[in-house]
């Protein structure tokens, strides 16, 4: 077995799949990177395949906003009964934890836009890794029923069963590893830090206006 991790950051995990995707270049109309981190991953491949890139942020219960707002909540509520300040480890660790999610939160919540026409178009999915996943799922489902042509669903790592789990939904699959089962993706990852809002956004903005070549 490889040991981890496999990338050092999701822009390496992008480039790395970009020599995988680029045979299949003319099946594909628009790259959709799933929330975040799969913007982060899918901004390489549109930009080496000349493709435009936007977001997907599905929602599947709560609410994005909610779950940043109940996070930025809990973070104050632990910093005001001075549990980040018992001792420097604890207290560098959980400022780390709490900075971490929430970012990933606002990276999400912050780019939140409609999904770009997909009608008839040939769509390339990229998430950041992947389990049998109800957002996964959710997307999928999403772009079927907006009238995409064809789905791509490409990842840098995902599990078999997500693959079993997720191939019904789209027209072919390709990730770079395939472990057996993992906690996290981020634990395949050097630098597993989430892109910020600005990041994300600029990423979008950048790319969102590439005609198909």
């Amino acid at each position: 077995m490889q040991p981890l991790p496999y990338f050092q950051d999701r822009t390496d995990a992008g480039e790395q799949l970009v020599e995988r995707l680029r045979p299949h270049r003319d099946r594909i109309d628009l790259v959709l990177g799933l929330s975040g981190g799969g913007v982060e991953v899918a901004a390489p491949i549109a930009r080496a395949l000349g493709l435009p890139l936007h977001i997907a942020v599905i929602e599947t219960g709560g609410g994005t906003l909610h779950r940043l707002e109940a996070t930025s909540r809990m973070r104050a509520s632990l910093r005001g009964a001075g549990f980040l300040d018992a001792a420097p480890s604890t207290a560098d660790a959980g400022h780390a934890r709490f900075e971490a999610d929430l970012a990933e939160l606002e990276a999400r919540h912050a780019a939140h836009h409609d999904l770009p026409p997909v009608e008839d178009r040939r769509v390339l999915l990229v998430d950041d890794g992947l389990h049998p996943d109800t957002q996964v799922q959710a997307a999928l489902q999403a772009l079927r029923s907006a009238g995409a042509a064809s789905i791509i669903l490409a990842t840098p790592l995902m599990t078999e069963a997500s693959a079993t789990h997720h191939g019904p939904a789209c027209d072919e699959i390709i990730a770079l590893h395939r472990p057996d089962d993992y906690g996290a993706a981020t634990e395949y990852y050097v630098d597993p830090t989430p892109p910020t809002p600005d990041r994300v956004r600029a990423l979008v903005a950048e790319l969102s206006g590439q005609a198909p070549t």
